[in-house]
């Protein structure tokens, strides 16, 4: 599929060379390439896909990237209908992707899909400059949005699975994400909205409503579709990237499905259209998230030693010690008289810190003791509102062992004031509700804030938004100075037994000490 029109032009040349010599058999065979053309068209406008539609086709990429298939495998004319209509859906697609590869600008169509799925009012935040920009947190839900529809989709390049004991180990695939992140962003943005301005039976909310627009704290889903397009505009050259990377990916799924089409459901191919047409708007958020990955490094880390930050002995989960690390002391000593001392687990500073190299982490096994998970308990030198946690780990590419990254992590935070965390307990309990439930081994005050999944196949650097935000609360006694990071699982489904933190950063508003 995709075959430049040349070739095209070539085949069909090659066809007219091939019939007999009269002007009745010119025609005939012409006319049944015409038709090829045209039922292969309605075959997949009238597939029940409501993302194949002609428009889809774009009219000229449309015939290049049909016709060649069916030139080159001629034997698809004689499958059954069902599988002629699957590959009818993939060249649809496949004329998609071709036509969404070439534009500049963004596709209104992809804007409008999830201007409908948003709240009337969605509260903005300032970005280093004072200007309202749209917040992490919606950009992190429209990301797994998307990617949670086309959770039906295969893998674009499936490898085998990490074995522990192996030195090259196969490559995790990304995450399989849900709508879940999007459900808790609805439920922040009305905690938001309603921390604002009030309920909305109230007769001052219209009010006040006005005002926090004129004051750009709120806009309207028409503004941030428009604000969705300058965004476009302002890294469109990551966009590009982002763009060639995600439809090389959907290239890949679908040469791999044309090769089996019979182990591929209907479902399945529908998946893989609604992630073709969501392409710009993905491409787009991985490139506004990376960008403000990029931007925390000028931000104040409070989760460093250099701010005052150390680790909580007692919450934070063992070292994990590496079989050759593992000797008893008499074997160490000698070691040490022979000039070759066997090294020591890394501590959990390690994660505090900053790294250059592979090996500079972390690491903590996988199921410890306390059957709580990898767990660093940190007590920061600054009362602060969290809003951003950065999450920091070796390159995938040339990883060891790249089954050893967190997956699943979350943050919690300890909030001293008795009545205050009964709020934030609420509220969180609100974000959070779709979450399996764990029995916690912590004392009272201890309350989650945040949830996130750490992409294997993304960026080292990855930056994610706090959902609970204390500051909805509007006071000093909602702040905290202790957290607690947990990593739920890693990316080797159980065949590495630990995993590893290179580094973990923490930003948000400091505020002045409360008084209890």
């Amino acid at each position: 599929m995709g075959q430049s029109v040349v070739s095209y032009i070539c085949v069909s040349v090659f066809i007219l060379k091939l019939t007999p010599e009269t002007s009745s058999w010119k025609w005939i065979t012409m006319a049944a390439l015409v038709v090829a053309v045209f039922s292969t068209v309605l075959g997949a406008t009238k597939s029940g896909d409501p993302t194949l539609t002609p428009a889809n086709y774009y009219m000229f990429d449309g015939f290049k990237n049909i016709l060649p298939s069916y030139v080159s495998s001629p034997s698809r004319w004689f499958e059954p209908a069902e599988i002629r209509t699957i590959f009818n859906r993939l060249d649809a697609i496949d004329a998609s992707i071709t036509y969404l590869r070439s534009r500049s600008d963004i596709d209104k169509a992809s804007i409008d899909g999830f201007r409908q799925l948003l709240p009337d009012f969605i509260t903005l935040e300032k970005d280093k400059a004072g200007n309202p920009t749209i917040p992490a947190s919606l950009w992190y839900a429209i990301r797994s949005k998307i990617r949670a529809d086309a959770s039906l989709s295969r893998p674009a390049d499936p490898q085998p699975p990490i074995s522990s004991g192996s030195s090259k180990p196969g490559k995790e695939t990304g995450p399989i994400p849900t709508a879940q992140d999007w459900e808790r962003w609805l439920t922040g943005n009305k905690a938001r909205l309603r921390s604002w301005a009030g309920e909305e039976f109230d007769e001052l909310f219209p009010v006040r409503i006005q005002q926090l627009i004129k004051d750009s704290q709120i806009a309207s889903r028409d503004e941030v579709s428009n604000m969705i397009a300058r965004d476009w505009d302002r890294v469109q050259l990551e966009v590009k990237t982002q763009v060639r990377s995600l439809a090389q990916g959907l290239e890949r799924q679908i040469a791999d499905i044309a090769k089996q089409p019979n182990s591929i459901s209907v479902k399945e191919v529908q998946a893989i259209a609604k992630h073709a047409v969501n392409l710009q708007m993905e491409a787009l958020t991985n490139s506004v998230l990376k960008d403000q990955a990029k931007d925390s490094d000028l931000r104040i880390n409070y989760a460093s030693k250099g701010f005052g930050a150390s680790i909580n002995p007692i919450l934070t989960s063992p070292n994990y010690v590496f079989p050759s690390m593992n000797v008893n002391k008499m074997k160490r000593f000698l070691g040490w008289v022979a000039q070759r001392p066997i090294p020591i687990p890394n501590s959990a500073e390690a994660a505090l810190t900053s790294w250059s190299e592979h090996g500079d982490c972390w690491c903590s096994p996988a199921n410890n003791t306390r059957g709580f998970g990898p767990s660093l308990s940190v007590i920061m030198g600054h009362y602060v509102f969290p809003d951003q946690v950065v999450v920091e780990h070796y390159p995938q590419a040339s990883a060891l062992v790249p089954g050893s990254t967190p997956k699943d992590m979350e943050m919690l935070v300890f909030i001293e004031d008795r009545e205050m965390y009964k709020s934030i307990k609420e509220e969180s309990d609100k974000i959070f509700a779709d979450d399996d439930a764990v029995d916690l081994p912590l004392d009272l005050g201890w309350v989650r804030v945040a949830t996130w999944s750490y992409d294997n196949q993304g960026d080292s650097v990855q930056a994610f938004p706090v959902q609970v935000d204390l500051k909805n609360f509007k006071t000093n006694s909602a702040a905290t100075n202790a957290v607690l990071f947990r990593a739920k699982n890693n990316w080797s489904e159980g065949k590495v037994p630990y995993v590893c933190l290179y580094r973990i950063r923490l930003h948000g508003d400091a505020v002045q000490k409360p008084e209890f």
